[in-house]
């Protein structure tokens, strides 16, 4: 299977292995974690506890939106095969 093949599959009206909410949304992700992450190597000499308290709350709060979101998805997912 040519997984380049699936991805384009994406854009169009046709079946697709992935799920173009869970890619963007993964994407969306994937960018603001690299940027966080730059943030905390360019700032960790300097940066106070109160500063990486909030830079973990923000990580931990952008990962459950995520997670949520992919549990809602499986959850739609289910209720339309069953009906």
């Amino acid at each position: 299977m040519n997984y380049f093949q699936e991805l384009l599959k994406i854009t169009s009206t046709g079946k697709s292995w992935f799920s173009k909410k869970r890619l963007e949304g993964s994407l969306a992700f994937t960018i603001g974690h690299i940027g966080m992450i730059v943030y905390l190597i360019m700032n960790i000499c300097g940066m106070p506890m109160v500063d990486m308290a909030i830079w973990a709350s923000i990580e931990f709060t952008i990962a459950g939106y995520n997670t949520y979101h992919i549990q809602k998805q499986k959850k739609e997912d289910k209720k339309e095969t069953k009906a």
